[in-house]
């Protein structure tokens, strides 16, 4: 195809090709491009969001497909578009679609998907907020309300909310985002999306993904997964997948009609979780945080609290069940793990299944399964309520008198490192770094009688 000069340009790559060309040097590489969005039509037309994408499905040197112009282009008010004729095809193997700085935004009212990507590479969204997608199908599996990947999807500065994934007679996956590989959130948030199945399960009412989850600096809240057979409000996934591992990330809100209101996975590596926050999130039967099955679950000063499951707890725990096969392991530095409740006001906050524990300096109020011998057990940490204390995601900060002030180690960051909300919130503000995922700066303590206690 050929392609309009406006319309596309070469990176510095194909500068350089031309360069090496004069001086006789063979240069055999694909030279790369850009193909620019030029205005917040949806007609298909060169110049267009689905023109752009159309033309980088032909044409193998075009890697990028940029909106960053839509700030100044003529009737673009705040670089909206508006989807008219559904969803947008992405046959690419790998493609980058990329925002401007104040980020662009895509709505597709509801009439379907923003981006179906058949290949089997990544595809990388960039600056953009992508809002109210649905996927819906009557006798077959829904997947993926506002992307759906064939491959992987990395999101970078975007927010992905408000999507939907229904069906009737078969299962929902992934409210939100859909991938057969990996999806990887960097500074970026997916909330208020959900899966809903009449007849079938409900997965992943945010993101349901079949190779791993990797999220850093990021937000999942207040996700949903509706159904008789429910699983991961947030997240969730089948047998088969890889890994699950969330640094710098809150988990918030999120509610299943049956079990796992946060995550739920079974992951044939690690399940890792640094410098994190699971709180808020519920369930109607078992587990109202992370229901997770790992050959080893590496936890290092996270947070989980305030998590509630209807259902009993003989046998789950309302905040974090981990479970796993023989030889698994289950490594715990600097955890704080309390204020989770199960059934009717029980205190519920861990509990293991064929998983041996070792690790120091951790404060689980509840637990069913052997501890560490070092552990604070049923000491109330007197938490805050969750909210935002500096840095991208919200965090629960300690009152005055938590036992976990001091009392933590940063055996995965030496020798200081920061807390969830990177820098400059140091790891270590007092003579040790404190318990859990926020460290409590000493000029910031709030000395006050009212705090969150433990039932």
């Amino acid at each position: 195809m050929k392609r309009n000069r406006l319309f596309t340009s070469p990176r510095p790559l194909q500068l350089a090709v031309a360069v090496a060309s004069i001086w006789g040097v063979n240069v055999s590489c694909a030279v790369a491009s850009s193909v620019f969005v030029q205005n917040c039509a949806d007609d298909g037309s060169a110049g267009s969001l689905r023109g752009a994408i159309a033309a980088a499905n032909l044409d193998t040197s075009i890697d990028t497909v940029d909106l960053t112009g839509l700030p100044t282009a003529p009737g673009c008010t705040n670089s909206s578009i508006t989807l008219s004729m559904g969803e947008i095809p992405i046959s690419r193997a790998s493609l980058t679609i990329k925002g401007p700085s104040t980020n662009a935004t895509l709505n597709a009212r509801g009439l379907g998907r923003l981006f179906g990507h058949t290949g089997s590479g990544t595809l990388t969204v960039e600056n953009l907020d992508l809002f109210n997608g649905y996927a819906y199908y009557k006798t077959v599996t829904a997947r993926g309300g506002c992307i759906y990947s064939n491959g992987s999807v990395y999101l970078k500065d975007s927010e992905v909310g408000y999507c939907y994934a229904r069906s009737v007679n078969g299962d929902a996956e992934g409210g939100a985002i859909f991938t057969k590989g990996f999806t990887t959130l960097f500074r970026s948030k997916v909330i208020e999306s959900s899966t809903k199945s009449f007849l079938g399960a409900a997965r992943g009412g945010g993101v349901f993904f079949l190779g791993g989850l990797r999220a850093k600096y990021s937000t999942l809240s207040d996700n949903a997964a509706d159904g008789d057979s429910a699983f991961g409000g947030a997240a969730s996934t089948t047998t088969g997948a890889t890994s699950v591992y969330l640094l710098n990330t809150t988990v918030s809100g999120n509610y299943s009609t049956d079990s796992a209101g946060a995550i739920a996975a079974t992951v044939s590596s690690n399940f890792t979780l640094i410098n994190s926050t699971i709180a808020n999130n519920s369930a109607g039967s078992e587990v109202g945080g992370v229901f997770m099955n790992a050959p080893t679950s590496l936890l290092y000063n996270s947070t989980i609290a305030f998590n509630t499951a209807a259902g009993s707890a003989a046998f789950f725990a309302a905040g974090m069940y981990i479970s796993g096969s023989s030889g698994s392991t289950m490594k715990m530095n600097s955890m704080l793990i309390s204020n989770n409740v199960a059934g009717a006001g029980v205190p519920s906050d861990l509990a293991t299944d064929n998983v041996t524990t070792s690790g120091t300096h951790n404060l689980v109020y509840a637990s069913t399964s052997a501890l560490p011998g070092d552990t604070l057990v049923g000491k109330c940490p007197l938490l805050a309520p969750l909210s935002s204390n500096g840095g991208p995601t919200q965090t629960l900060s300690l009152r005055s008198g938590s036992p976990a002030i001091d009392a933590g180690n940063n055996v995965r960051s030496p020798p200081l490192g920061y807390d969830q909300r990177g820098a400059p919130f140091s790891r270590l503000s007092g003579a040790f770094p404190d318990i859990g995922a926020l460290e409590v700066g000493r000029s910031d303590i709030i000395f006050d009688v009212g705090f969150d206690g433990c039932p």
